[in-house]
């Protein structure tokens, strides 16, 4: 998947980080289908922040594209849901784990 305007934020040195948040048409965030266009943020030396990403999505973004730079805003039910994902993520970002 291609948005249109990514390839002008990726030559500025400005902004350092692109918030994504998709259109309601279009596949959620946390979905695979836009993991490519994640790691091309990342490569070009970008952070991104995702949101809203589901907590059964939220780990298998991060194993696919990294920790490193990587933003999300989880939409959980309850703050105990939160801390559980967030526990899970701080322990994959603890092993290094990137793309």
């Amino acid at each position: 998947m291609d948005v249109w305007f990514l390839r002008q934020l990726l030559v500025v040195v400005l902004p350092s980080a692109v918030e994504f948040t998709p259109d309601p048409s279009s596949p959620p965030a946390g979905d695979p289908s836009w993991y490519p266009l994640y790691r091309r943020i990342l490569e070009k030396g970008k952070s991104v922040w995702i949101a809203p990403v589901l907590p059964d999505e939220a780990l298998p973004l991060l194993r696919a594209v990294g920790t490193e730079g990587v933003y999300l805003t989880v939409a959980t039910g309850s703050a105990g849901e939160l801390l559980r994902v967030e526990a899970k993520a701080r322990n994959l970002a603890g092993r290094g784990r990137r793309a």
